[in-house]
This record gives structure tokens, C-alpha cells and sequence, in this order.
């Protein structure tokens, strides 16, 4: 569905959770589905690793069996972050949670300064669907954080 000046409408998403002053990282989006195919693809890949959150977007850079995975998502409809912050995650859990969600469904996920500080930290994952929403606590993990730069490779042959 298009309006007149032939562009898509972005729908209206749906308030939840903490409010925004009171979030380190606010990240809402429609594209549930991309974040349900990453997580179960890193699912067989990866026990657990690094959510990155930054000015522009979430990333995640981990190694699992001599591969190099690189994730950016930066096109997020509703996206705050106060400052730099590295979550440690189980990606099993992850995957578990967002399995069930389709193309109509919204992920709100939400940092705050009361769930990071906690006595037990914790990140708020929000799934949004016409018929309600669901709230998941996932706990996280201290892991440390690497930067893998991927190695140069020379080709015995290159096809142009």
C-alpha cells in the first residue's frame, strides 16, 4: 500500500516499556523478521556474544569455527542510545524468544539504567503483535569484547 506521492507509509509503532529518558538504549523496529532469521542463524553458530549499540544502530562482530561474523543493522524506525554500551547475550535465548514472529509483529528491545544495574543485569525484549504484547527479561552475560579484523587474503586465481 502506497500513498500519493507513491512512498510507503511506515506504520505508527505502538509505546512500551520504560520511557526514553529513562533508557540507555531504546530499539524498535518492524523488521522483526530480519532480527529472527540473524538469531536463528547465529543459533548453531554461536552459544552466546556481544550486542553492540551505538549512535547508529546494533552491531555484533563475533568469530565462531575460523568464520568471521559481521551483523549492522542502522535503519531502525524508532533507535535512541545515550552512549556506547555492550551487552553479552545467549543467542539460544535470543532465538527462542523471537522464533514465533512474523512480518507484523514489532521487537522492542530496551537497555535502562535500573535493568543494567540490577542486581542481576538485564535486557527488556518486548514482541508486539495485534493480539498483545509479550515481555521477555533475558539476562546478561559479561563477555569480554574483541575486535576481529578480518585477515587479508590473496587468490591464486581471480576470475574478472
Amino acid at each position: 500500500m502506497t500513498n500519493d506521492s507513491g512512498a510507503v507509509p511506515r506504520r505508527k509503532l505502538k509505546r512500551v516499556g520504560a520511557k526514553r529518558d529513562d533508557c540507555i538504549v531504546h530499539f524498535q523496529t518492524v523488521q522483526s523478521v530480519r532480527l529472527r532469521i540473524l538469531f536463528e542463524t547465529l543459533n548453531p553458530l554461536l552459544v552466546d556474544g556481544n550486542l553492540i549499540f551505538d549512535e547508529d544502530g546494533l552491531y555484533l562482530s563475533e568469530m565462531a569455527n575460523s568464520m568471521l561474523i559481521n551483523f549492522a543493522m542502522t535503519d531502525i524506525e524508532e533507535y535512541y542510545c545515550k552512549k556506547r554500551t555492550v551487552v553479552g547475550v545467549n543467542f539460544a535465548l535470543l532465538f527462542k524468544i523471537l522464533k514465533n514472529v512474523t512480518q507484523d509483529d514489532v521487537i522492542c528491545i530496551q537497555l535502562t539504567d535500573h535493568g543494567l544495574n540490577h542486581t542481576t543485569p538485564e535486557l527488556h525484549l518486548y514482541t508486539i503483535s495485534e493480539n498483545g504484547c509479550n515481555r521477555a527479561n533475558i539476562k546478561l552475560l559479561v563477555i569480554e569484547e574483541v575486535y576481529y579484523e578480518p585477515p587479508e587474503k590473496e587468490f591464486d586465481t581471480i576470475i574478472a
